[in-house]
């Protein structure tokens, strides 16, 4: 990245020098500027990526966003996260059930302690 921002600079020093005569002061703004707005398009754009999908795919994201009132990036980050979320409690689903049958006694623990942590967190109504 060291190297592209040189570069950068560079280019934009040699445009500077060739469009007209100006100050060396001129000189350093405009490369700083040019630097400056090299960098903040490096730092936005590195951490995208593209995937190719079929085109009647990227439709049905498109509809599915727009009916949403979103953008299709927003869309897709959006279901990743729900992916993740159902994939964990899957997870988490296929370890209890292991727990249950491999260990019923240790299963009975699980859930007594969670019925003791139910009912300490119950707020009373009546009280």
């Amino acid at each position: 990245m060291k190297y592209a921002v040189e570069r950068a600079s560079v280019a934009v020093s040699r445009m500077s020098v060739a469009s007209t005569p100006q100050t060396d002061t001129t000189l350093t703004k405009r490369a700083s500027f040019g630097v400056h707005l090299w960098l903040g398009y490096l730092l936005r754009v590195s951490n995208l990526t593209t995937i190719k999908i079929p085109i009647q795919v990227r439709d049905r994201f498109a509809a599915a966003a727009e009916v949403r009132g979103m953008t299709v990036r927003a869309l897709l980050d959006q279901l990743s996260r729900q992916v993740a979320d159902a994939a964990l409690m899957e997870q988490a689903a296929q370890q209890m059930r292991q727990l249950r049958e491999a260990d019923p006694e240790a299963w009975n623990d699980y859930l007594a302690e969670g019925g003791q942590w139910e009912e300490a967190t119950i707020e009373r109504l009546d009280a």
